[in-house]
């Protein structure tokens, strides 16, 4: 009786565990649609911030000199689409937390020389 307990236990923890990654698997696979021409970097953060629920973190400064972007992706993984949207940028991003921290491309030595 005593193994019987022990074994559903276990496998009482098991389902849990596979349900918790699962959740949390899904919560990050934020899809995107976007279809814009010509827009400005704000205009697109604020669409996918609407679409997704993450915040963009960036100083205005920083996008002074970016271009206008232009996209076209339907249901898209966000970190695919964020890769398309700053391809061409001098500007790269990061993920944490439902933040998109947006900044200056670091350049490296192999670059300048």
């Amino acid at each position: 009786m005593r193994k019987l307990l022990l074994i559903m236990k276990i496998t009482t923890l098991l389902l849990i565990a596979v349900i918790l990654h699962v959740s949390a698997a899904t919560s990050l696979a934020q899809k995107v649609t976007l279809n814009e021409k010509n827009v400005t970097l704000i205009d697109v953060f604020n669409k996918i911030r609407v679409q997704t629920g993450y915040d963009f973190s960036f100083s205005t400064e920083t996008l002074e000199n970016s271009n206008p972007v232009t996209i076209n992706v339907k249901n898209e993984e966000l970190t695919d689409v964020l890769t398309q949207i700053f391809r061409g940028q001098n500007l790269e991003f990061s993920l944490d937390n439902k933040i998109v921290t947006v900044k200056p491309k670091e350049t490296s030595l192999l670059e300048n020389g």
